[in-house]
């Protein structure tokens, strides 16, 4: 996909308000509970699982819960082997836009659209998924090394020789957001201005790791900038008394659908579904908000993100990195960034 988005267009449009239709809902509910279970499989936190499960079992008593939770790639690579086998555990998953897309591709999920979707801004309604959420990418900071008069600008201030040896990065030869975010910075500067500015951040030698394990190296002071950063897994830690805070650059802003999605071969359809209608309510978007996350709905998002509302958004380069150019990419980043010992 490759879309902009200005900021206004889809934090400032305006949302009905949502209300369930008992007469639709009710059929819906009667099959899950037959099924009598939901499974959820989730890439979001422990905590913002165990949240959202519980209103839902609230609000739809007599189907039980229970959920596994790991980052991306450890959900995919679950998911994938259990299929394989013909063992089909989840009810319902979520995951990026960007995954969403490549197990459709596979034919793993079902496209099944929530008529809550009517609820959200226009940019967000999709047919093959579910939006629950955003998720930006920016750069966050230690504010213990850094002031904020110090702290990056724009994109092009992070390629500054004054953060040599002080920034951390998930790993871009490893599958995951960076790698998204180091396609999507291609397509906005073209080839010759993204292989000079790849090359000085690379010239900063970062620290790699998995997205959490740099976000720690942030927490701690071993790193003064985090590189391609998701707000909204800093807001959290920042609002737990953490020395963090993230940047808004003055150019664009990175941006991802977070989606929720029914397994082809969910063995509890009807409870996956309910699941999804449920993720799309006010309900679960003001649990999602509470987490510090940037639920779907604009009238729900934190106070926090206001600050992003003049700033340009623009989609990240999905299909140029998984289906257009991955072998360009694999080759430029590996020559770029080196290769692991």
């Amino acid at each position: 996909m490759k879309r902009t988005h200005i900021i206004g267009a889809v934090l400032g449009a305006a949302v009905l308000a949502m209300a369930a239709s008992p007469s639709v809902g009710q059929p819906l509910y009667d099959a899950a509970k037959k099924e009598g279970k939901l499974v959820l499989y989730t890439d979001q936190s422990v905590e913002l699982a165990q949240d959202l499960l519980k209103a839902f079992t609230s609000k739809y008593p007599g189907i039980s819960t229970d959920f596994f939770r790991s980052d991306t790639a450890g959900l995919v690579q679950r998911f994938e082997t259990e299929s394989a086998a013909g063992r089909h555990t989840a009810s319902v998953m979520t995951a990026t836009s960007r995954i969403s897309e490549a197990m459709l591709d596979k034919g793993y999920f079902e496209p099944y659209i929530s008529p809550a979707q009517n609820n959200l801004p226009k940019d967000l309604q999709d047919k093959r998924w579910n939006t629950y959420g955003l998720v930006t990418v920016s750069w966050a900071y230690n504010t213990n090394l850094v002031k904020p008069e110090q702290a990056p600008k724009s994109w092009a201030d992070l390629a500054d020789p004054k953060w040599a040896g002080k920034i951390g990065i998930q790993d871009p030869l490893a599958s995951g957001g960076s790698r998204v975010w180091v396609a999507t910075m291609y397509r906005e500067l073209g080839e010759e201005k993204w292989a000079d500015y790849m090359k000085k951040l690379a010239a900063h030698k970062p620290k790699y790791g998995s997205y959490f394990q740099v976000r720690d190296m942030l927490a701690a002071g071993e790193i003064a900038v985090q590189v391609a950063a998701y707000p909204d897994f800093t807001e959290p830690l920042k609002a737990k008394g953490a020395p963090v805070d993230w940047g808004v650059p003055s150019d664009f802003v990175v941006f991802e659908g977070l989606t929720v999605n029914l397994p082809k071969n969910s063995p509890q359809p009807n409870a996956g579904k309910l699941f999804v209608d449920f993720m799309l309510s006010e309900e679960a978007q003001n649990i999602i908000a509470a987490g510090q996350k940037l639920p779907a709905l604009p009238a729900k998002r934190p106070a926090a993100y206001s600050k992003l509302d003049k700033v340009g958004w623009k989609y990240t380069a999905n299909r140029l990195l998984m289906t257009e150019k991955p072998d360009f990419f694999k080759m430029k980043i590996e020559e770029i960034f080196g290769k692991r010992d």
